[in-house]
């Protein structure tokens, strides 16, 4: 298996519901947040505009299973892996932990698929397009598979 990305934050008191415990929505924010951390030490733009044609990497799949709650103030901890790359997509798994030593606990996997788009600056609609080699070049190291 690949090296993870690390991304780290704190559980924000926002963030959790009147028991205290982390909403469920959350963490296809925080896996996002992770991807984006990724891909902006990698130099890869999230989005771009060249002044006609927007790019960017809309969620076509997002999972998420839960293992046990997090709550207001905790470490959270994910572990972003490339699972795949694909012709026009990448597939990515997150592994989200909280604690330290023996008090890790492993709190949720995520799974994520964004595919690489463009459309028209001034509107139309979106189309997929084959990853550009310049794209391929910075992810493809981190990937457990290269299928483009």
């Amino acid at each position: 298996m690949a090296e993870p990305f690390i991304y780290r934050r704190r559980v924000d008191f926002a963030e959790t519901d009147m028991a205290g415990i982390a909403h469920f929505s959350n963490y296809f924010r925080w896996m996002e947040a992770a991807e984006s951390a990724l891909l902006r030490e990698i130099g890869v733009e999230l989005t771009a505009s060249d002044g006609t044609t927007d790019y960017g990497w809309p969620r076509v799949r997002a999972s998420c299973s839960y293992h046990e709650p997090l709550r207001y103030g905790d470490e959270l901890e994910i572990q972003l892996f490339v699972k795949a790359i694909k012709l026009k997509a990448v597939e990515y798994v997150a592994k989200c932990y909280t604690g330290t030593g023996e008090q890790r606990r492993h709190v949720a996997t995520g799974k994520m698929t964004t595919v690489y788009v463009c459309k028209p600056t001034a509107g139309g609609p979106m189309r997929s397009l084959a990853l550009p080699p310049a794209i391929l070049e910075k992810l493809s190291p981190l990937a457990e598979e290269v299928l483009a």
